[in-house]
Formats: structure tokens, sequence, C-alpha cells
């Protein structure tokens, strides 16, 4: 299954791109926008021409984050998926882009950090996904499945 990653900003949205069998994000593109409209006709464009199957949009958890900003991802998230008709998952993007500019200093390009920080979000969902914590219910089923 392909998977679209998500790094979704108040003026800037990086993109991601991945599949489930080699479970490896690659960064993508990033989009500035001042409207929504737009902003959702170039994502649905991507979608189709990627052949997306599923949408992964990083939202945060950890440290001080606003109730607004987390509102308007969830929002963000529901719109995307009645826009898409796709799954539309989300992940803990807490630091990624901190890590994303960390990974880039030093190298000039136009809002790069976005679309790495949206690939930090989509390989964190791989590898949570195939490796969850011991005692979830994945984690469960995979050592019952190996025996």
């Amino acid at each position: 299954m392909k998977y679209l990653g998500i790094d979704y900003g108040t003026k800037y949205v990086g993109t991601a791109i991945g599949d489930d069998e080699t479970a490896f994000a690659l960064p993508l593109q990033s989009f500035t926008y001042t409207d929504d409209k737009k902003l959702f006709a170039d994502l649905i464009a991507l979608i189709q021409s990627e052949d997306i199957e599923s949408i992964v949009v990083g939202i945060p958890r950890m440290g001080s984050v606003s109730e607004d900003i987390v509102a308007r991802i969830e929002n963000f998230v529901k719109k995307l998926h009645e826009e898409s008709g796709l799954p539309v998952t989300t992940a803990d993007e807490s630091f990624t882009s901190l890590e994303a500019q960390k990974r880039l200093s030093g190298r000039k390009g136009k809002n790069d950090d976005h679309a790495v920080a949206a690939m930090l979000i989509l390989q964190g969902y791989f590898d949570y996904m195939s490796f969850p914590p011991l005692g979830d219910t994945r984690d469960k089923l995979r050592r019952e499945s190996s025996k």
C-alpha cells in the first residue's frame, strides 16, 4: 500500500511518500499556501498522480502545544479524509521539524525541512507499525502468529 506522509503547518505543508512493503519513507515536496482550497486541490492532484492509498498526518503529542494548533490539524485531517475519500491516520510529529532542520543544517533548499519532517513522520509511523511497544496488541498478535 502506498502512503503519503504530511507535515501540516500554518504556511507550509511538507509531503513524503512510502509504502508498507519496504516500510521506507522519502521526502517528496513542500507546498506554500495561503488558501485552503488551493492546498486541497494540490494535495488531491498529488494523491492521484502518486496512486496514494492511505495518508498519515503528523500531530504533536509531546511538549507545549496549543489546543488551537491541535484543533486546526484535526480539522485538516477530517477535511482531507472527506476530500480524498482515503483513510487518514495521525502519527506523533513531536520534534520532527527540529530534527529535519538539524539534518539539513548547512544545506540550501527552499522549504526542504517540511518535506523531511513529513518523511520523519511517515517513517515513524512505519517503524511503530512494524515494531510496536511490548504489550501492544499488534505485538501480541505478531508473537502469536509466529508460533
